[in-house]
């Protein structure tokens, strides 16, 4: 039976991953789950872990044994030392607990991010070879992650597929983010906390990916992605925040004169303007089911 890990499995992501892949792959798997506090979850074996403790990912890697390994630690804090630990450190741990472990045969899938392109303006879409020119300290350690994955494949051998997804949406996503500073936002301002809702800056455009077909598209990476290989993750679409936060308005009944723009909240990277090219993805047989007004839509109906 297979035996697959998802390492930061409480986090946003882990929590649509597990049943994704629990429907995909049916009873034929058993489910190991790290993070560094939390409790037992059902249908999987949890171990508690601090993944920048070196000799506890040991530890955890001779006790699990995993066939597959979705790598979904990380922070995306902007504070060099926290980012690092985090994105970098606890990397380089699995990868070495691996190979010293001689797991060799494992697949692991880490996932990078578009902070990794950096501040660019492109009306063409951004392939995986494009210069890495990361604008924050989070956007630099993902490009070191990358690279040390990389390395990791060619220098030791190891099945490493890297993923990059874009700005992803769904309910659950951190409020340091644009959609879940809005969607706290709307909360409380419909339940009376608020009498408005102050965003950032609303002419920037992104390339948005609903975390449902964010995860469908790990689960492929893990079955058919190219060891060593970078595969971008979005639906290839420029979308306004300003049309974005009209699909919430609309969705959730705000109006409109309730919003106003501040210029010193800057989320999401503030200016940057370019979209995925996700043809390599797509080549796998993978493509986006959910447009951003049906991903406004679950998030409204998950709201009720």
């Amino acid at each position: 039976m297979k035996r697959v890990l998802i390492t930061g499995i409480l986090g946003f992501t882990g929590n649509y991953l597990l049943p994704h892949l629990v429907e995909r792959e049916g009873p034929s798997a058993t489910f190991f789950g790290l993070d560094i506090h939390g409790q037992a979850m059902a249908g999987v074996e949890y171990l508690s872990c601090d993944m920048v403790d070196r000799d506890a990912v040991r530890r955890a890697v001779v006790e699990i044994r995993p066939d597959e390994i979705y790598h979904l630690v990380g922070s995306f804090t902007n504070n060099y030392e926290m980012d690092y630990a985090c994105n970098l450190s606890a990397t380089k741990n699995l990868l070495d607990a691996l190979y010293e472990s001689g797991f060799l045969r494992t697949k692991i899938l880490v996932i990078g991010s578009a902070a990794e392109y950096g501040l660019i303006h492109m009306e063409d879409s951004v392939t995986e070879e494009a210069q890495l020119v990361p604008s924050d300290f989070y956007g630099l350690t993902k490009v070191f992650q990358t690279y040390l994955a990389q390395g990791y494949v060619r220098w030791k051998g190891l099945h490493v597929v890297i993923a990059r997804p874009f700005n992803i949406i769904g309910k659950g996503i951190s409020n340091r983010l644009f959609v879940g500073h809005l969607y706290e936002q709307i909360q409380d301002f419909r339940k009376g906390r608020i009498r408005s809702i102050p965003l950032g800056e609303l002419n920037g455009r992104r390339d948005f990916v609903d975390v449902r077909d964010v995860v469908a598209a790990y689960a492929i990476l893990m079955e058919k992605g190219t060891a060593g290989k970078v595969y971008n993750i979005g639906r290839g679409e420029l979308i306004t925040m300003e049309h974005l936060l009209h699909l919430f308005m609309e969705r959730f009944g705000i109006p409109r004169d309730c919003v106003w723009e501040t210029k010193e909240d800057r989320r999401d990277g503030g200016s940057a303007s370019f979209k995925a090219d996700n043809g390599r993805l797509r080549g796998l047989g993978w493509e986006p089911t959910i447009d951003l007004a049906m991903s406004v839509r679950l998030m409204y109906e998950a709201a009720q």
